[in-house]
């Protein structure tokens, strides 16, 4: 082979003949595992070294040597080692690191760049007994002697090129080694003489060594042993991912976990081709090497994966057999769009945390089986060879099938541990007695979070540390991000949980665009606030509000790791500089009012004038408060809807600085969009429509949705002592917007006795009542009363105000609410200290329209039954009692249908309960 000297230091090595060693099999060793024993000689020095078996990585490489001697081993650009080759130049490396003193379970590092050296690196220290140390050239200096210093480094093989910027950061003490240092000793006589001739590598060695990112912000070492190594390459063997016939290519920076297996691919006779430092930033170069060196198996993270795909000449990249997807999640959409351009090549999807060897699962993507559940992402899985999962609960025991739980690995892939971090080693690697076995099982608890799933695989929810809660619902982000990666408009995404500039914390989302949408938003014929808004509309139909972000950043490309995992210590500060950006101060004496009063009622310090008060976690109460308190501060009349249309700073001071302050509708408009017959809502006790905006949102999205706010909330307004007065004011209120029908009438708890009664009163008049939907119209068991006293002497009617303020039957406070009220002053004196409402005529004047609202739902089970022709459905909630209407269905004329729903009177409105409604509303209702 002819061999470029002045380009590589190791062709010194490969001229000089006298010193090539002789690498033949012996005979199987008695009493070993499973062994063979392989010995490597000097022609004129005996036996040197000699590996007694092949569960060490030098044993499972010089069984390949035996076989195919000549076969390439390893090509770097215009270069190649066959295996003969690379064993007898790594076997120079490997008795100079003998010489110096190196033994089994010392450690080395590997400072090079891509490079046949960097294999001869690896492979010589390996063959010396020691384990390895990947470091990255162009890593920060500080992690990279930080790695150094912790693993107690005392010797660094290197190229010649790199010696110098080595040297800045490793003490004195630390020995730089090339392979013109290998030479020079090679050629030494009197030195052999001096090196152990044995090397007892035993399967529980130490095979190398690989930094992960640490919660104390300093990388932790984790302890990877040749039998982990040798059980991974075993799988990917019998799999058919590698083996003599394959090539793989290898991109990464060394230093990345996923990378090892890469490097460590040739002792299985794959060929193994290294690529330039960054091919994997430029995917026409990376296609370029695929196709030129017929690459059969490709590992890449999604985000490549999609770059690539995006690309027509990927198409061209035939040779490929597999590629193997991991340390994201996979979309659905990403699997299927490679398969139209390579639709011979198979599509794995991997899981495994650097403490299991990197590859723990593994999910084969078809057709047939890429669409069997199309709620849930591409599974990861079943565990590979030797390898076992357990999903666990918080108490350390296993879940049912289908829960989810902690994925807890046990194996003979589970790492050692941590390097010098007991600590944390006996808190993430423990012995665990699972089921009936009597001897403890060592597991490793990965802190990711899976479930098995009906057909015998496991699916990955997301990490235990990414849960986060956020208005108190718990979300988990990496279900944000699959959703959103599944929208056509989006390439790829990331999600976390911010603190903004007002102290609250809130959902965030980056962004990058696909290729074939970007083109048109970065000409700006789509607007910023369009496209969140178009966002927050296709999310609206996919998740809950509460899983929805509110700051959307888009990027060009999404920032990356030199791992290439998306960076999202980047992306949080892409995230700040938008959110800084947003951030506006008040800039007039009413701004600056209405922003102290926000505080006040909202408890958050720092607030943006621009800032949406219900995504600053504004409720039905301290709205109503806000309003309160700013129509006393500023002499005014605002009607508490108008939170709905004004819900910013600078909209309400706008509005009151422009003297629009005259009264306004009751009826507010909660969904705007859709050009079909708006539908009208009345809600529950206590007359205030805030309560429907998550059902607005969700089942209005072709129809304007009005709440219907009850006479008597705003001031200087008297509640309506009977039915029919209420809700003739509140047909006079809807014919200003709608003149004539067909009327869709809905009615939530006490609110369903207005909307009937108002289908009865517009059928009189003439006017065609099109649909009643009747949300929750029993009283809860818990609230039923005996007592008809108005009074607040009866225990039963504080109960009934308390829940209309508490939005719960069995809030621990009622008790003391019992105990402290004893007439209408205590009363409100109790609400108004609980929930810091400022205004104390806003709780009586809430308390008068429930009272008088009680009497009249009283007065309705002895007055004469009414009928109404319009089709009615019914959605009944759990532990109701049955309503007037459940028990004279002879009423509806039109038909009634009454669904019954799993969810409680309170929970009917709200995340999750209000999804499970949904659903049953779009199922039974047609034509929403």
């Amino acid at each position: 082979m002819q061999l470029k000297e002045s380009k590589y230091g190791w062709t010194k090595l490969m001229h000089a003949k006298d010193f090539e060693w002789k690498i033949i099999p012996s005979d199987t060793v008695n009493g070993s595992q499973a062994s063979i024993k392989t010995c490597i000689s000097r022609k004129s020095e005996g036996v040197i070294f000699e590996y007694c078996n092949i569960e060490s990585l030098p044993g499972f490489f010089f069984s390949h040597v035996f076989k195919t001697p000549n076969n390439i081993a390893v090509t770097f650009e215009d270069e190649a080692l066959s295996y003969n080759e690379l064993a007898n130049i790594g076997l120079h490396l490997a008795n100079y690191l003998r010489y110096l003193g190196c033994s089994p379970d010392d450690r080395v590092g590997l400072f090079t760049d891509p490079s046949l050296e960097q294999m001869i690196g690896i492979w010589g220290i390996i063959f010396s007994g020691s384990a390895y140390l990947p470091l990255t050239p162009g890593y920060p200096p500080e992690r990279l002697g930080f790695m150094i210093e912790n693993a107690s480094i005392k010797i660094i093989f290197t190229q010649e090129k790199l010696k110098s910027e080595l040297a800045k950061f490793i003490s004195e003490e630390t020995k730089i080694i090339t392979l013109e240092d290998v030479y020079d000793f090679s050629i030494s006589k009197g030195h052999m003489a001096s090196v152990p001739t044995v090397i007892k590598l035993n399967p529980e060695n130490l095979a190398y060594i690989v930094y992960t990112s640490g919660s104390t912000g300093k990388p932790k070492g984790v302890l990877i042993e040749h039998r982990s190594v040798i059980n991974q390459m075993r799988w990917l063997m019998r799999m058919g991912y590698l083996g003599a016939d394959k090539t793989i290519i290898h991109k990464a920076s060394i230093s990345f976990d996923a990378a090892q297996w890469e490097m460590l691919s040739i002792c299985s006779g794959t060929k193994l081709v290294i690529s330039n430092f960054g091919v994997d930033k430029n995917v026409f170069d990376l296609i370029d090497k695929i196709v030129s060196n017929k690459v059969t198996l490709l590992q890449c993270v999604p985000t490549l994966l999609q770059a690539l795909v995006n690309k027509p000449q990927f198409s061209e990249c035939t040779s490929l057999t597999h590629i193997l997807c991991g340390a994201e999640s996979l979309t659905k959409k990403l699997v299927q769009q490679c398969f139209d351009v390579l639709p011979n090549c198979m599509l794995v999807n991997l899981y495994g945390p650097s403490e299991c060897t990197c590859n723990a699962s593994f999910y084969e993507v078809t057709q047939a089986n890429l669409h069997v559940d199309e709620n849930a992402g591409v599974p990861i899985g079943i565990p590979v060879d030797n390898t076992k999962f357990y999903i666990l609960d918080d108490a350390g025991l296993p879940v049912p099938d289908g829960n989810i739980g902690e994925i807890c690995v046990s194996g003979v892939q589970v790492a050692r541990g941590y390097l010098n971090r007991s600590d944390l080693t006996r808190e993430r690697f423990i012995e665990y007695p699972i089921g009936n076995n009597s001897e403890p099982i060592r597991v490793y608890r990965t802190g990711d979070l899976a479930y098995l799933g009906s057909e015998g695989v496991y699916h990955f929810v997301g990490r235990s540390d990414t849960q986060v809660k956020i208005k108190g619902v718990r979300i988990e982000l990496e279900e944000v991000k699959i959703v959103l990666e599944s929208l056509d408009l989006v390439e790829s995404a990331a999600v976390l949980v911010n603190e903004g500039q007002h102290g609250g914390k809130y959902l965030a989302a980056c962004i990058q665009i696909s290729a074939n949408e970007s083109t048109f938003i970065l000409q700006e014929k789509t607007s910023r606030d369009e496209l969140v808004s178009c966002f927050k509309q296709k999310l609206s139909e996919l998740i809950p509000d509460y899983m929805i972000p509110s700051v959307f950043v888009f990027v060009d490309s999404m920032p990356h790791t030199v791992n290439g995992k998306i960076d999202m210590r980047k992306i949080k500060t892409l995230i700040d500089e938008r959110d800084a950006e947003e951030f506006i101060i008040p800039r007039t004496p009413t701004e600056e009012a209405i922003l102290e009063i926000w505080k006040s009622t909202l408890g958050i310090e720092t607030i943006s004038v621009t800032d949406d008060f219900f995504e600053l976690g504004g409720n039905s109460l301290n709205a109503v408060d806000t309003i309160s308190s700013i129509n006393m501060r500023f002499n005014v009349k605002l009607p508490f809807h108008i939170i709905f249309t004004a819900s910013r700073i600078e909209e309400i001071a706008g509005i009151i600085d422009q003297g629009l302050t005259k009264k306004s509708s009751r009826l507010v408009c909660l969904q705007s969009s859709g050009m079909k017959t708006p539908i009208f809502c009345w809600p529950g006790l206590g007359g205030y429509p805030m309560s429907l905006r998550i059902l607005a949102e969700k089942m209005a999205r072709e129809r304007p949705f009005y709440g219907i706010q009850a006479f008597g909330i705003n001031e200087d307004e008297t509640p309506y002592s009977s039915l029919k007065e209420m809700v003739s004011a509140d047909i006079a209120e809807i014919r200003n917007i709608q003149k004539e029908g067909p009327y869709y009438l809905w009615g939530y708890s006490f609110g369903s006795h207005l909307a009937f009664e108002a289908a009865f009163q517009l059928e009189a008049m003439g006017e065609k009542v099109e649909k009643v939907v009747l949300l929750a119209p029993g009283m809860l068991k818990g609230l039923l009363t005996t007592n008809p006293s108005d009074e607040y002497n009866n225990k039963e009617l504080i109960a009934l105000l308390f829940t209309v303020f508490s939005r719960n039957v069995d809030d621990p406070d009622l008790h003391a609410c019992l105990e402290a009220s004893s007439d209408e002053a205590s009363f409100v004196e109790f609400v108004c200290q609980k929930y810091s409402i400022a205004n104390p005529d806003l709780v009586r004047r809430i308390s008068k329209v429930v009272i008088e609202s009680r009497r009249i739902s009283r007065e309705l089970s002895r007055k004469a039954q009414k009928f109404i022709a319009a089709p009615t459905y019914i959605f009944s909630a759990l532990n109701d009692e049955l309503s007037i209407f459940e028990k004279n269905a002879d009423c509806f004329r039109g038909g009634v249908e009454i669904i019954k729903l799993d969810v409680t009177h309170f929970d009917f409105l709200v995340e999750p309960g209000i999804n499970n409604l949904v659903s049953l509303m779009t199922k039974h209702v047609p034509s929403l």
